[in-house]
């Protein structure tokens, strides 16, 4: 059944299907988990005009704006939740598996790494994406996870297919339903390529100092806090790349661990599988969200 009604006639243009994209925002989540409403997407409801029927929940209400935005104008939220959904959640268990969203690689941001027992990268490139800056992202991945994939709308195949390294695995999703990845290429492992020092950035300093303690027995509490950076960093550079990899694995699970609670992440409709898996809430504020969805849209979204 539609559940969204148009305040004006006509077919949807590209500005309303992105301001319903901005739905599935942090902002929006995370306002839904301290308030019980968002103010954020009440004014994407009107910037949109498509305003939710009578007594409509706002889980039903999300649920067709995202059919909206997947089948119209994919965002990079689309691709983020479906690697949340198809990847993270049917191929491993939340017992043995993980995902960080955003993760800082030297001068980029990583859009999902997913943790597993090892770390693969994926790389968004939506319709709405260029390819100009994909060399210099795979460049830097390249030298910190195990494997790398470009996770892609099918208009960018024919030039990914040149473009890719060949250790870079591409997956296409399709707009046509059921929108499941289709495997295009495999990514391929290469231990040579790794280097523990831009692991070493990636980490915040109270895992690299546990890594260097465990592993070498390294001691930091007599280092002037000015200068404990840089000598980390070149006793990590010296670690094999192996063991710096797994304890690199190792410490990202950990603080993935810190904001995933996996009763939320199953309770929570598709649509926010990607927010549930990446947003760090505490126990009363999931509460929340969960009662927020069973509101009328119209009560959450004002």
């Amino acid at each position: 059944m539609t559940i969204l009604s148009k305040s004006r006639g006509g077919n949807r243009t590209d500005c309303v299907v992105t301001a319903l994209s901005r739905l599935f925002s942090p902002g929006v989540f995370r306002e839904l988990a301290k308030l019980g409403h968002s103010p954020i997407g009440a004014g994407v409801v009107r910037e949109s005009g498509l305003f939710p029927k009578v007594e409509q929940s706002l889980r039903a209400y999300l649920g067709e704006a995202f059919r909206i935005v997947s089948e119209e104008m994919r965002s990079e939220y689309v691709f983020k939740n479906a690697i949340a959904e198809q990847i993270l959640l049917k191929k491993h268990s939340l017992r043995s598996a993980a995902m960080l969203t955003e993760f800082r690689v030297g001068s980029n941001k990583a859009d999902a790494v997913v943790i597993n027992g090892t770390s693969t990268v994926y790389e968004i490139k939506s319709e709405r994406d260029s390819l100009g800056r994909l060399e210099s992202q795979l460049d830097a991945y390249l030298r910190v996870f195990d494997k790398v994939v470009v996770a892609a709308d099918e208009c960018h195949r024919r030039e990914l297919l040149d473009l890719l390294p060949r250790d870079v695995g591409l997956v296409i999703l399709p707009k046509a339903p059921p929108a499941s990845f289709t495997s295009v290429r495999e990514p391929r492992s290469d231990w040579n390529r790794l280097e523990p020092a831009l692991m070493f950035e990636s980490l915040q300093r109270t895992e690299y100092l546990s890594i260097l303690s465990d592993v070498a027995g390294w001691e930091s509490s007599e280092i002037p806090n000015g200068i404990i950076h840089g000598l980390a960093r070149l006793e990590f550079a010296k670690l094999p790349v192996q063991v710096a990899h797994e304890n690199f694995v190792r410490m990202l699970r950990k603080r993935a661990d810190h904001q995933t609670d996996a009763s939320f992440i199953r309770r929570v409709p598709k649509a926010l599988k990607g927010l549930a898996v990446s947003i760090s809430l505490p126990p009363h504020e999931q509460q929340r969200v969960l009662d927020a969805l069973w509101q009328p849209a119209g009560l959450a979204l004002a």
